[in-house]
């Protein structure tokens, strides 16, 4: 098999998958509005470079994205401005992965790859979003194809090159480590023959991204409050976790998560878990052309990250399950998925790329909602702008307004009042006049249901000293609309609920 050579047909195939998927992702980012995640990523980056950083450290990833996302707030701060730095790494880190696959198994397993990875809903999704997910993609997918040339050619440039790569990974989200941990084994079993320059600035890199990750330990895992983290384990990332019921069978039960996830199908999932199981007996036995030995570290490239990351999950420090946090992982279950398909005659792999690519409107057709859909009408901008437009002109002027964190961010984003965001007060809430508008308060958590709200609305009162019958406005509208709509038909109520309580 000729791993180097493109045909005319496959030269035209490649950027026509790309473009498709980015076509998708900018379709899906002009009609949506920020969710409250995205709103956070925003929120802490406006203010000067020091201010930034600091707040970018009470996000749980690492700084790199909000530190972007100050210098598009330069030159734009609408939806499509911010989600464009994740769009276009969502659509170019499968090309570069394409390429890193066609260096080590030919151009057939490198174009089911570029399609798998270029089409996959939840990717699409998740680069049409303002989140590291994709930039951290785009970044570990350079430092791969670097590390491929650098052991090829035996280039300490090129091995340089791939530690920047892999330390800007690092600094966009935390899943990075698994991959780190991968690279640094695939690298460590292909060394031997390497000078001793190569080795030295191979080792100096993988020292300094340790010290990177011993600081941001240091700055800002370590200042995670205990209530967030309790929250995660045991709410909404609890299946990502081992419990007494599965901790045995946590590992076969969650590890095809991983695939059902980036295929947005439980039954693709399992044939590509499969496919991956393939590829890693191929491996392991005939390893790659040419060279069992490199065949044997792409199987350490593809299962160490898998490893840790359950260890980490029994350690209660990761979660390991079907979602965007392990996206890495499937990532590389995608990798090791393509192996199989390079033992295809080229011909034959060209027939089945396009057939897939044919039929990837019906992928998107049954992928479950949160994967790819037409936003919701709660996610419409045009809708969220029209309850910003009522806020203001519903609640007085003076009223005491009442929130979770969530809601408070997409609300300051959308009145444009580009501040740096406030910290807690002695009595545990946060308090924004909104430029002498109302007195805001919202706690740092967020209601998960009215009962919750209602719980929350009475310490607040009490707190404040608020007397009986004094009215208090309620605005909710984060991932949880804890409170119901009283009933009225207002379309953009599905967006932010507001109304006025008094104390019962």
């Amino acid at each position: 098999m000729d791993r180097q050579s493109l045909g005319r047909g496959e030269i035209v195939f490649a950027p026509a998958i790309v473009a498709v998927g980015l076509a998708i992702r900018l379709w899906l980012v002009s009609s949506a509005a920020l969710n409250p995640d995205e709103a956070s990523h925003t929120e802490v980056a406006f203010g000067n470079w020091s201010t930034v950083f600091v707040q970018s450290l009470q996000v749980t990833h690492p700084p790199l994205l909000i530190l972007i996302n100050h210098v598009v707030l330069w030159f734009a701060r609408g939806e499509v401005a911010l989600r464009l730095v994740p769009v276009l790494a969502g659509s170019i880190f499968p090309l570069v992965l394409a390429a890193w696959m066609r260096r080590i198994a030919g151009i057939t397993a490198a174009g089911f790859v570029l399609v798998i990875l270029s089409l996959s809903p939840a990717l699409i999704r998740i680069s049409a979003t303002v989140r590291s997910y994709t930039l951290a993609l785009l970044f570990v997918s350079l430092a791969l194809l670097t590390l491929e040339a650098a052991l090829e050619k035996n280039s300490y440039s090129k091995m340089a090159l791939f530690s920047f790569w892999l330390v800007l990974a690092m600094l966009s989200d935390y899943s990075v480590a698994w991959f780190a941990a991968g690279a640094g084994a695939y690298a460590l079993l292909r060394l031997r023959g390497m000078s001793r320059t190569v080795k030295t600035v191979w080792a100096i890199g993988q020292a300094i991204g340790f010290l990177i990750y011993l600081v941001l330990v240091k700055i800002q895992v370590l200042k995670i409050s205990p209530e967030v983290k309790a929250g995660a384990v045991g709410g909404w990332l609890a299946a990502g976790y081992p419990h007494r019921e599965n901790w045995v069978i946590f590992p076969f039960t969650n590890t095809p998560m991983q695939f059902t996830y980036i295929m947005s199908s439980r039954t693709l999932g399992v044939v590509l878990m499969g496919m991956a199981l393939l590829g890693i007996y191929l491996l392991l036995h005939r390893g790659l052309p040419g060279d069992l030995s490199r065949g044997k570290a792409a199987v350490a490239l593809f299962c160490v990250p898998f490893v840790l990351c359950i260890a980490a999950a029994y350690a209660r420090v990761f979660p390991y399950a079907g979602t965007r946090h392990t996206l890495v992982l499937g990532t590389l279950g995608v990798l090791a998925a393509a192996i199989p398909v390079a033992s295809l005659g080229r011909r034959t792999g060209r027939w089945l790329l396009c057939a897939a690519a044919a039929f990837s409107p019906l992928w998107f057709v049954h992928a479950p909602a949160d994967r790819l859909e037409v936003p919701s009408p709660s996610e419409s901008s045009a809708l969220m702008r029209q309850a910003i437009d009522h806020l203001r002109t519903t609640i007085p002027e003076g009223a005491t307004v009442f929130s979770d964190r969530q809601t408070w961010l997409v609300v300051d984003y959308y009145m444009g009042e580009q501040h740096t965001v406030p910290v807690p007060d002695a009595r545990g809430y946060v308090e924004d006049d909104f430029g002498g508008r109302w007195r805001w308060h919202y706690a740092a958590y967020t209601y998960l249901s009215q009962a919750e709200f209602e719980a929350g609305l009475r310490a607040f009162r009490k707190q404040y000293g608020l007397a009986p019958g004094d009215p208090v406005w309620i605005v909710s509208g984060g991932w949880a609309q804890a409170w119901k709509d009283p009933g009225e038909t207002r379309p953009f109520s599905r967006a932010l609920q507001m109304f006025a309580v008094e104390d019962r």
